[in-house]
């Protein structure tokens, strides 16, 4: 992926998926959101860019929560990235996602606000 960001650093799937990787396999949360932060600014409009973005966030609060940093980051504090979570979700629900993904959408926004 990092081969095809540097032929074409606007590739939004290389983004999503170097994003993902890095925030779900690697923990790499810093990186990750920012891959993924970028793929949403390129493609406003895309449900599943944003699903991307909530799910991820969502992802780094729980595990930032469960297993905190010995050193405190504000950038990367669970509260605050849940709430970019919820933000990017609703960001998808908005853009009107194919069935699946807006019932996956709801129920982690129902998780996250709940």
């Amino acid at each position: 992926m990092h081969a095809a960001l540097a032929a074409q650093p606007d590739h939004v799937e290389a983004l999503l998926y170097l994003g993902t990787t890095l925030v779900a396999r690697k923990g790499d949360f810093r990186r990750g959101l920012a891959y993924l932060e970028e793929a949403g600014r390129l493609s406003p409009g895309d449900a599943s860019v944003f699903y991307s973005l909530g799910w991820c966030y969502e992802f780094a609060a729980h595990a930032l929560r469960r297993r905190p940093p010995r050193t405190p980051d504000p950038e990367l504090d669970p509260q605050r990235l849940y709430e970019k979570a919820a933000a990017y979700l609703r960001r998808c629900l908005e853009l009107n996602p194919d069935p699946d993904m807006r019932g996956d959408a709801e129920k982690l926004l129902d998780v996250i606000e709940g």
